[in-house]
């Protein structure tokens, strides 16, 4: 056999595949975080790997399992259910990573205000120093506290009367 082609060998290549599967989930999400500030040219790197997480992680995933296939150990050698344990794992976050690759972290952490909830000024909370967007009709005022609807980024309301979207 030929000793680069031996499976111990391409075992080894599960690695690179795994730290390439989770820099690609995992970097757009550290860059692309709120309330931080963002540099342009990471920002642009981080939506270009976030249009191509699905088709790179599908592909490291099959990639793993074709060596787990080449290199699954059938004959009785020591430490071939540590092996095989750790084989099955690597594959596990190989594929685990192909849905996490399409899931939208920020879109679950800033969901629309279902039904708002307001306060007297006086028990809000909001500090003399805290900014706020104001909306004015027909003599009835609201306030919105701009970091709470920088979670949330949309409320939906009805003031003087009338219905309003409220974004930010």
């Amino acid at each position: 056999m030929n000793p680069s082609a031996r499976p111990g060998n391409l075992r080894v290549l599960l690695v690179p595949l795994i730290v390439l599967s989770i820099a690609v989930v995992a970097f757009p999400v550290i860059i692309m975080r709120p309330f931080v500030q963002q540099k342009p040219a990471l920002l642009t790197i981080a939506l270009m790997v976030v249009r191509w997480s699905f088709g790179l992680t599908v592909a490291a995933a099959l990639a793993g399992l074709v060596l787990a296939v080449r290199t699954w150990a059938r004959r009785p050698e020591r430490f071939v259910i540590v092996k095989n344990t750790v084989m099955v794992a690597a594959i596990a976050v190989l594929c685990g990573a192909v849905p996490a690759s399409r899931v939208n972290i920020f879109e679950r952490m800033f969901h629309p205000i279902g039904e708002a909830h307001f306060l007297p000024l006086s028990q809000a909370g909001v500090g003399p120093n805290e900014m706020v967007m104001a909306v004015r009709i027909n003599n009835e005022a609201r306030s919105y506290p701009v970091l709470e609807m920088g979670y949330h980024h949309v409320v939906n309301d009805v003031v003087g009367g009338e219905p309003i979207v409220v974004t930010y």
